[in-house]
């Protein structure tokens, strides 16, 4: 049996290495003593203590024969536990603890730096045998936490987030890598920090373009719909700043929605006919829309969109019973004027309205309302003004049916 553990030992000091070997015990010491005649040994005490006292000084020799790749690595572990801090009376050259690992191996600044230097330094033809290597390799769970737990609190510094997001342009996630990033955030509760910085993100505007194109069409199912409501259930007192205000507006300006669209607002808002608003909400409606004043285009749009509709009767009670008690300010009743002023009803409006005034009889309470209604003086000026005119035109209009009856008679 050719595999095991072997021992080399300083003739001098009786300081001792101790390795193993899973496929020659002899090959294995003719390649230590090819790499400590060249200087290069891997160990830098052996490769010190050879170049002190020359290669007559060392010896080898097997202590546990062994077959297979874990039973080796077990009898290392044990033999070097054995010699391990120079337990048994002479110094042990080994310079990491646990066998077939670098566990427990702390490596200088000095070292980090040639290594990370000559990772920089590999040809595209190395990185690519390597990723290449890597792909379609599955990690277990202990080395998944051992490099989640190397990751956490790092950070990178404005190079490296670079050169990860210049690596990750065009890069397309499989469906099956989409399905494991959505797993493993399900759940998962961002810190106050994270949420602090996620806010003050600003998107560039080819991200926020992209981000519009890739929700485009997209359908959220039942259940993300009612975790997005909830949540912004949760968010009802917050309060935008006028800056966030403005950036919506912003947005929405010049916005157009596409006919699919109003129609699935329409018949989302069409099942919601007996949603009753809370008083509060009211009043938070009420105070956002005061002093808002709407453009022509708007007021032309909203013209627009309300021709030819016709409300439901139980439309009209609301709309009735909003407006009872409500008292219109002298600058609404001034617009309202303003806006009739020179208005001609179509003749179809005119016989919806005298049709709808047949048969109306008014409550006794509206006509004490009426009766006690007292005009201002202003009405009355502009009343007398237009009676005054009425008048005269009657005067003319008589004159001339008189001469025309006199030329007749004649």
């Amino acid at each position: 049996m050719s595999t095991g553990v072997y021992l080399i030992r300083n003739l001098h000091t009786g300081a001792v290495y101790v390795g193993s070997s899973s496929r020659s015990i002899a090959r294995r010491w003719r390649e230590h003593r090819n790499a400590l005649s060249k200087g290069r040994h891997c160990n830098p005490h052996l490769q010190a203590a050879w170049n002190k006292y020359g290669a007559d000084m060392f010896a080898w020799e097997v202590l546990e024969h062994a077959e297979g790749r874990d039973a080796v690595l077990a009898c290392e572990q044990r033999w070097i536990d054995h010699y391990w801090g120079g337990r048994m009376g002479v110094d042990c050259y080994n310079v990491l603890p646990a066998a077939g690992s670098p566990a427990g191996h702390i490596m200088s600044p000095e070292t980090r730096a040639k290594m990370s230097a000559a990772k920089r330094l590999m040809s595209p033809e190395t990185r690519a045998k390597m990723r290449a290597a890597s792909l379609g390799r599955v990690k277990s769970p202990e080395e998944l936490a051992k490099m989640s737990a190397a990751m956490r609190g790092r950070v990178k510094s404005p190079e490296e987030r670079a050169k990860l997001s210049a690596a990750s342009l065009g890069r397309t996630a499989s469906p099956e890598t989409r399905a494991k990033q959505s797993a493993a955030g399900r759940g998962r509760v961002k810190s106050p920090e994270t949420l602090a910085k996620m806010r003050g993100r600003v998107h560039s505007p080819e991200t926020l373009a992209k981000i519009g194109a890739a929700n485009r069409g997209r359908v959220r199912s039942p259940e993300t719909r009612a975790k997005i409501s909830a949540a912004g259930r949760g968010r009802a007192g917050r309060v935008h700043s006028p800056e966030t205000r403005a950036k919506i507006s912003a947005a929405q300006i010049g916005r157009v929605q596409s006919p699919e669209t109003r129609a699935k607002l329409r018949a989302a808002q069409t099942g919601r006919t007996g949603r009753v608003h809370s008083p509060e909400t009211l009043a938070k409606m009420r105070a956002a829309s005061l002093g808002r004043v709407k453009s022509p285009e708007t007021l032309a749009k909203m013209s627009a969109a309300n021709r030819g509709r016709t409300a439901t009767p139980e439309t009209r009670a609301k709309l009735s019973a909003a407006s009872l008690g409500r008292t219109a300010s002298p600058e609404t009743r001034a617009k309202q004027s303003a806006a009739g002023r020179g208005r001609v009803k179509s003749p179809e409006t005119l016989a919806k309205m005298r049709a709808a005034s047949l048969g109306h009889v008014k409550s006794p309470e509206t006509l004490a309302k009426m009766r006690a209604r007292t005009a201002s003086p202003e009405t009355r000026a502009k009343m007398s003004a237009g009676q005054r005119e009425r008048r005269r035109k009657l005067r003319g209009k008589l004159a001339y049916h008189q001469a025309s009856l006199f030329d007749l008679a004649e």
